[in-house]
């Protein structure tokens, strides 16, 4: 739960920011990367930057799992924002490195 909303459907739902977002976000993709996943709901209008806000990294976790008993092999997510909310330090325990576009604290005035 966050007392912050960043409202994703603002970017998602415009298709000029919406491919501005993507991208930028090209460039946070691991070389050798041969497939985007992205999550139900929030992560499906943006597929091509897989996530949009993370915030515990549970659903990430939880979509690892079903990746890697599927065959895949899953060390990366990428998101458009992370809310430093603790998500970071639990992917990276699940052995997954998130790498984001913006963090909460780029988007907050000091």
């Amino acid at each position: 739960m966050s007392l912050e909303y960043f409202n994703r459907y603002l970017f998602e739902s415009d298709p000029n920011l919406l491919s501005d977002i993507a991208e930028a976000m090209v460039e946070l993709i691991p070389d050798g990367t041969e497939i985007l996943a992205g999550l139900e709901m929030g992560g499906i209008p943006v597929v091509t930057m897989v996530e949009d806000v993370v915030t515990s990294g549970g659903q990430i976790i939880l979509s690892h799992r079903d990746l890697v008993e599927s065959g895949g092999n899953v060390d990366h997510a990428i998101c458009v924002i992370d809310r430093q909310a603790g998500g970071l330090d639990k992917l990276k325990t699940a052995g997954i490195e998130l790498k984001s576009l913006f963090k909460k604290s780029d988007l907050t005035p000091a």
